[in-house]
């Protein structure tokens, strides 16, 4: 079981935007970390989850502080780095992205995009209406780890 987090996931493990997703994300986290599952994101996932935590407008509200705010984004790239595969966007995958873009954002165009080209099985985001022409199966944070909880983790 090969999974992408879209940068919404990535947000959601560090703060509760959806309650459900960042009890899923605290969850799914350690199992890739003791590589139980395979887990990789892009990096400009990972690039526009530390902006977000950083300067987005939902932190700001419930984390005033910039210092603290700017520790949590630190914390996210440590836990990416320590339990998942950070894979490239290069220029293969940014034409690929934007010559097949079916998608309102760029960014998960360039989401799929990785997932395709390095066989992820599942897409794991909480946008809903992102993804629909992805090719891959689209699952919240939770519907992930309670589908990993039923197969029991495969690493692939």
């Amino acid at each position: 079981m090969k999974l992408i987090l879209d940068t919404n996931a990535l947000v959601n493990l560090m703060i509760p935007m959806i309650v459900e997703s960042h009890e899923a994300m605290r969850e799914l986290v350690p199992l890739a970390h003791a590589k139980r599952v395979s887990v990789m994101t892009s990096a400009s996932s990972v690039l526009d989850a530390s902006w977000i935590l950083e300067n987005g407008r939902a932190p700001k509200v419930l984390i005033p502080d910039k210092t603290k705010r700017r520790q949590l984004a630190w914390m996210l790239r440590m836990s990416i780095f320590t339990s998942m595969e950070i894979e490239a966007v290069d220029d293969a995958v940014l034409r690929k992205a934007h010559k097949d873009v079916d998608e309102e954002d760029l960014e998960d165009a360039v989401v799929a995009t990785v997932g395709a080209f390095n066989d992820a099985n599942y897409l794991v985001t909480d946008d809903r209406r992102a993804f629909l022409q992805s090719g891959m199966i689209k699952l919240t944070p939770a519907e992930a780890l309670r589908y990993l909880k039923s197969t029991g983790p495969k690493h692939d």
